[in-house]
């Protein structure tokens, strides 16, 4: 057989079919577990936030800054083991989660700062603790889209 103007006997073909058919299977087994890896870290990623969602819809009279700050660290950790998920050659992915992860930074800092002064003064009923909520809580809804 001649392609682009090689001959190629039957015995090559054959091994060209069989090296083909190989390679095809290893980028299919590469594939399935890249998915289930990236499936896997969405999951813990999600979960790491479980329990401030809860928080958050469930529980309006705890102050913001009581939750928030019980469960930084572990938000912080999920970020960072989910951003290294994310594959490098996917740059615009990640730089829209850098971002993301900015926003939630920015409003963990407000929630601490409004928990801080008035969480013991002011109810958690009032219109800004309403609204501080509601930002802190599109923040997460942000990060979590990314999962």
């Amino acid at each position: 057989m001649t392609i682009f103007g090689v001959f190629f006997s039957g015995g090559e073909m054959f091994l060209f079919g069989i090296v083909g058919s190989l390679s095809l299977a290893l980028i299919g087994v590469y594939a399935k577990n890249s998915i289930d890896r990236r499936q896997k870290a969405s999951e813990e990623f999600i979960s790491a936030f479980d329990g401030v969602i809860l928080n958050l819809r469930e529980n309006p009279d705890c102050p913001i800054a009581q939750f928030t700050y019980a469960f930084h660290n572990e938000h912080l950790a999920a970020i960072v083991k989910f951003r290294n998920s994310i594959p490098a050659w996917k740059f615009w992915k990640r730089k829209s989660f850098d971002r993301a992860t900015e926003n939630y930074k920015e409003t963990y800092e407000m929630a601490q700062d409004y928990g801080s002064v008035f969480a013991v003064a002011l109810s958690e009923k009032t219109e800004v603790a309403k609204e501080k909520r509601k930002i802190y809580s599109d923040a997460i809804d942000k990060l979590l889209s990314h999962a």
